[in-house]
């Protein structure tokens, strides 16, 4: 059995680790949603630098083909008066490093050159298509080996004539594919199977063997390239970021943790473990004989509750009792009580003499409960044994209460007075009560045969009861010598484990044929008379 200190410990440490692991959950949890919102906030950091970097190009891109529109529609003008223009379309395009007038395949002039006479597809090989064609590649004309960008314009009417734009690609990616750490660590520009990664001078071949893949790769919807951004993985970077996390996580989990301690203290102490234990049927009815001390004759039986938890073993009842009296619980175990006792009722002899002793709380009989509750639970299934309730002699009634006292008369139920010599009650208290037994504490009984005060107390309670003509059980008889001072002296009946330990109803009958049935004396109204 388990002893309160060791109950309420268990309780508290099962309050503790529930909300440690509550408080626990609710961290993880805390810590999961700022994982999730860091790897969605940081995709999308990625993908913005991306396609800022793609709109920043298709800007550039956009505005030298809006500026060029005029120059398609040159025929045979000569350089002289080309050039200005050209120079024009330069300054209005800052990363311009040369604008080229291709006329029927030949660079027949640009902003740098008056008169190049060059041919455009052995210059620039790639350009030879009657459409739109942007190429990165190293410059041939003007810088050469330095990374340029290619955009050639070609006219409608003419497929060979148009223009060409050559960016000075090194200076625009220095800004268009800047890194956004911790984010972004760097990115690339992707042209027709030719790549230039930020700050690099030297074109490589797409894709490029850098020992590196891109996290992502976004393509221009306008221009034919794409940007290919270089970054450690979201849920790298997601995973870096939660360590400042830490502190909100360990005060939501300890906000929790207090929270959950504290709002379990009513389910989770004992007193919720007993309400389930009722539902469930866990408590189980023992009961212990009462034995007449002249004839050693069973005259009735003390019911007892006994709580045996499948997981946590048997509770003592010094543990639950308490418990449930001090957390409004007792009224509801009693009618437990009743209504299990009511259900096993046939495994005590069918004889009206024959009694069966509950203990009542005091506050059942305060709130004018009990009558009623007996009458429901026990009476309305016209049991043929007595009942007897049993009241603690520190039970204080009012006088109402003194009222239910004569209706449970009227109902055949006898009372007694329980621990009887431990409470305060008077000479005036057992007259107005008018109990029909009287039951001696056990504790008088260990001292029989010594010399202690309560021998002398025992010896002066049994001659009040004998002069009161009150009928006197003594609880807690262990040994012959105790039984025998007893019957000495007159005591009406014995209870103890001399006679028998408390047992389930169910070994009752077989108990009771053992040692013989009860031979109660017919024609009284009280218990069965020495």
């Amino acid at each position: 059995m388990h002893n309160s200190t060791q109950v309420g410990q268990r309780y508290r440490w099962y309050r503790l680790l529930l909300a440690i692991l509550l408080g626990g959950l609710v961290g993880i949890g805390a810590l999961a949603v700022r994982y999730q919102q860091e790897l969605g906030a940081i995709g999308q950091i990625q993908r913005e630098a991306a396609n800022m970097a793609i709109a920043q190009l298709d800007d550039q891109l956009a505005h030298a083909e809006r500026i060029s529109q005029n120059g398609l529609g040159w025929r045979d003008e000569n350089c002289e008066f080309i050039n200005p223009q050209l120079s024009s379309m330069a300054i209005h395009l800052e990363t311009i490093r040369a604008v080229l007038w291709v006329k029927n395949g030949l660079i027949t002039c640009s902003n740098l050159l008056h008169q190049p006479r060059k041919s455009l597809y052995s210059v620039y090989p790639e350009l030879h298509a009657a459409k739109r064609t942007l190429v990165l590649r190293p410059a041939q004309l003007f810088n050469r080996g330095t990374p340029v960008l290619l955009l050639w314009l070609p006219t409608a009417q003419e497929p060979d004539s148009g223009i060409v734009h050559i960016f000075n690609i090194a200076t625009l990616s220095s800004f268009i594919l800047a890194p956004h750490t911790p984010y972004v660590e760097a990115m690339a520009l992707n042209v027709a199977g030719h790549t230039l990664h930020f700050q690099e001078r030297r074109i490589l071949p797409y894709p490029a063997l850098l020992g590196t893949a891109p996290q992502l790769e976004l393509h221009s919807t306008a221009y034919p390239f794409s940007i290919s951004l270089f970054a450690p993985s979201p849920r790298t970077l997601a995973l870096q970021r939660l360590p400042q996390h830490v502190p909100l996580v360990l005060l939501l989990f300890l906000l929790v943790t207090g929270l959950v301690y504290l709002a379990s203290a009513n389910r989770m102490r004992l007193t919720y473990p007993l309400t389930q234990a009722m539902q469930r049927r866990e408590l189980q009815l023992y009961c212990q004989p009462i034995i007449r001390t002249q004839s050693g004759d069973c005259e009735g039986v003390e019911i007892l509750l006994r709580w045996y938890h499948p997981r946590h073993g048997w509770t003592s009842p010094e543990v639950f009792i308490p418990l449930a009296e001090q957390n409004g619980l007792i009224i509801p175990l009693t009618r437990y009580l009743l209504t299990m006792l009511a259900a096993q009722r046939h495994l005590f002899p069918a004889d009206a003499n024959f009694y069966l002793s509950i203990n009542v709380a005091p506050e059942h009989v305060a709130q004018g409960l009990l009558v009623q509750d007996i009458q429901q639970l026990w009476l309305s299934v016209k049991p043929q044994q007595r009942l007897m309730v049993e009241l603690t002699e520190r039970t204080h009634l009012a006088g109402q209460d003194y009222a239910q006292r004569a209706r449970l008369r009227e109902l055949g139920i006898w009372l007694a007075l329980d621990d009887f010599g431990t409470g305060q009650g008077s000479l005036s208290y057992l007259q107005d009560l008018q109990p029909d037994i009287l039951k001696l504490d056990r504790t008088f009984c260990a001292t029989i045969g010594s010399d202690a005060i309560n021998a002398t107390v025992l010896d002066s309670l049994i001659d009040l009861a004998h002069q009161l003509h009150l009928h006197l059980v003594a609880e807690g008889v262990e040994n012959e010598q105790q039984a025998d001072y007893l019957r000495d002296k007159g005591v009406y009946a014995l209870q103890g484990f001399l006679f028998a330990r408390p047992m389930p109803l169910s070994e009752f009958p077989r108990w009771l044929a053992q040692r013989g049935a009860c031979q109660p004396v017919a024609g009284r109204s009280g218990p069965c008379q020495a």
